[in-house]
């Protein structure tokens, strides 16, 4: 995604009470390995160069030096985790929501 949508993104994200924060993600992850995953640094850092490379994997696994098959993996691992298929658009959108909501979260705490 693009810097204009990660600023806007940013901006909502950042105007929403912890309260708020907290129960979307109880309401919409309860019962996934969200925690899980926001603390895996790996998987974390593999979302932010999908996100930021387009959804695209080639270009994604060029700059990250991965092999394709183990950014497919790692997608793979993350649709499991929480149920986020971010190849696809909207699900991508949803998890790029969720991280800029985990940043929030950590500069609060």
């Amino acid at each position: 995604m693009n810097n204009q949508t990660t600023e806007i993104l940013t901006s909502i994200v950042n105007g929403m009470p912890l309260s708020r924060v907290e129960y979307l993600k109880d309401e919409y992850f309860a019962g996934t390995k969200l925690k899980e995953l926001l603390n895996n640094e790996e998987l974390v850092k593999t979302i932010d160069a999908f996100l930021q490379n387009d959804l695209n994997v080639l270009k994604t696994s060029k700059q990250t030096f991965m092999h394709r098959n183990t950014l497919l993996y790692r997608i793979e691992k993350i649709k499991k985790l929480v149920g986020l298929d971010i190849r696809h658009f909207e699900d991508a959108l949803t998890m790029k929501i969720l991280l800029e909501l985990n940043k929030m979260e950590q500069k609060s705490m």
